[in-house]
């Protein structure tokens, strides 16, 4: 494990003998290379093959070309990667377009049932197209899901959930999120590097690619009992740290009047219409307020 260039070598020559493969997990192995680029473009090709083939949607595949274009974004300027975005980085097309091969999927009934898979798409997704409120709901999310209480069921997910969080963070160049992200992901895997299973493996990949092993203090994030109660309070946060006019105007698009009001004011609503849109309607009389 951790042989990463060997790895490329062996995913290369499939490549070669294969070209139509689909070999998600070499996207995996060029990203942690740093060849972000064209580990993008596996991910692309992978989710059209996946989705031609299976009539379902590729959400990891569509993660990880997420994480890919984000971290671009972050290294390179998001105005440089914007000039040259069309030329610059594979799109998969939108579930239902087809595309690839030229068998076009039907549009299906279908959507992604795992909801720390489905709002770690979602965050990843938001994030490229800028749509703040979308990430902060789909952020609080998954570190609702993060900081469950563990049960016997849950803590497979409970790791995904701090990964994919920890993903994003890398991904937005913001490190010591990330890392405190990932050690809470190792904290939950069996088997690290001996479980077999290249999702239990991927914490430990991140970290020592990022060479993020050493003696500092863990910071263990505590596990509630009902997540719950606590997901407003996430919200809230994330709202605080947007502009009196990105608030306005997602305000907006919501259908929500927010007029003069002052910015504690457009907080209070658009925590409130994210907490609707999140199923967990604590303030049945927003509509007053418009």
């Amino acid at each position: 494990m951790l042989q990463l260039e060997e790895a490329r070598e062996a995913f290369d020559t499939v490549l070669r003998l294969k070209p139509d493969a689909y070999v998600m997990h070499a996207g995996v192995t060029l990203f942690y290379l740093n060849e972000v680029h064209r580990a993008a473009e596996v991910f692309a090709k992978c989710a059209v093959l996946f989705e031609n083939r299976f009539g379902c949607p590729a959400s990891e595949e569509r993660i990880w070309r997420d994480a890919c274009e984000l971290k671009l974004m972050n290294s390179l300027g998001s105005k440089k990667l914007k000039s040259k975005q069309k030329d610059y980085l594979p799109v998969i097309p939108d579930w239902g377009e087809g595309g690839g091969d030229g068998v076009n999927v039907e549009p299906l009934d279908v959507a992604e049932t795992r909801s720390v898979v489905r709002d770690a798409m979602n965050l990843f997704d938001s994030s490229v197209v800028n749509d703040q409120p979308r990430t902060i709901l789909s952020r609080a999310h998954l570190k609702s899901s993060a900081i469950a209480k563990e049960r016997y069921d849950n803590r497979m997910w409970k790791m995904l959930s701090w990964y994919y969080l920890g993903l994003h963070h890398d991904a937005m160049n913001e490190k010591d999120q990330s890392k405190i992200c990932m050690k809470n992901a190792i904290r939950l895997t069996k088997g690290g590097l001996n479980s077999g299973d290249i999702t239990q493996c991927l914490p430990v990949i991140h970290m020592s690619r990022r060479e993020w092993y050493d003696d500092e203090e863990f910071e263990e994030v505590a596990e509630v009992v009902d997540s719950g109660m606590t997901i407003d309070a996430m919200i809230t946060e994330g709202v605080k740290k947007m502009t009196v006019v990105e608030l306005k105007a997602a305000l907006k698009l919501r259908g929500v009047k927010s007029g003069t009001k002052p910015k504690a004011e457009l907080v209070e609503l658009m925590t409130q219409s994210l907490l609707q849109e999140s199923g967990m309607n604590m303030f049945p009389g927003l509509n007053e307020f418009q």
